[in-house]
Order: C-alpha cells, then structure tokens, then sequence
C-alpha cells in the first residue's frame, strides 16, 4: 500500500508528494482511521502456489499484506497537490474548513437532532414525554419517523 511509501519515505527523509482531487481528503473519519486500512486478497500479488513453497520452507508461515485502501497520516506527506493548486500540510485545514461545510465534519442532519430530542423526551416521566411530544409534533408536523436516511 502507499502508507508504506509514506513512511518509508518520511524514514529516509525523502519528500512525499500526494497527487488528490479534494474530495479524497475528509475532515473527519467515517468509522475511525482503521476504516481506510481495507485488506484485499494477497492473490492479486503473489500466487498461492508461490504462498505455498514458501510457507513450506518457514516454518512460522508468512503474513501477506495487501491493502486496498490506506490512511495515510498527515505527517508523512510533505506536499499535497489537488484540484486547487499545490500546498503545505499545515495549508490543508484551510482548504477543508472552504470546501466542507460545518455539517460536514458533524454528519447530522435536522433528522438526527429531531432524533435526538425524540430520545431526550422518551427519557422524560410519562406524564411530561406526552405533553413534549405533543408539543414536538406540532411544531414538526412532517416528521416521520420511519423516514429513510
């Protein structure tokens, strides 16, 4: 994968410049950085014959790597060049903060908060989650909770 490179490159001290459209750099991980770190099958590298002859001859077998999809920290990289022109790594906050809105970085949606404030009320006593959700219902009259995401 690239994230080798990365850090090899950043070991021997030799600059690593990331080729990327900005819509490949995110503000924030989706499920945590192991997310991007996707194994694909080792086939695609090496056979499982050649597997085979050398797991016979090392006897505490071989572990084949081959990621599909790689986190790349940022300081391994020493420049970035996107869709918008060439920058430092310390420059690419920046450009995230133009490109992405706020809502972006939080991935809620009027939906979640509405969600949210449903749970709230439910944790209310009885008699006060019915006079709330009351409330809640007429000041949002199209809500529907089996509404898809």
């Amino acid at each position: 994968g690239v994230r080798m490179l990365a850090e090899a490159a950043k070991h021997y001290s030799v600059p690593f410049v990331v080729i990327s459209g900005m819509y490949k750099l995110s503000p924030v991980y989706p499920s945590g950085k192991d997310v991007f770190n996707d194994m694909a099958s080792p086939s695609t590298i090496i056979s499982f014959a050649e597997l085979d002859k050398i797991c016979k001859d090392n006897p505490h077998g071989v572990d084949v790597l081959n990621p599909s999809l790689d986190y790349i920290p940022p300081e391994t990289v020493s420049l970035y060049l996107t869709n918008f022109g060439v920058h430092n790594p310390s420059y690419i906050y920046r450009l995230l903060a133009e490109y992405y809105n706020l809502t972006d970085y939080t991935f809620s949606s009027k939906y979640d908060e509405d969600l949210m404030l449903l749970k709230d009320i439910m944790d209310l006593p009885a008699v006060e989650a019915v006079a709330a959700l009351d409330c809640f219902l007429e000041s949002n009259p199209s809500f529907d909770i089996n509404q898809s995401i």
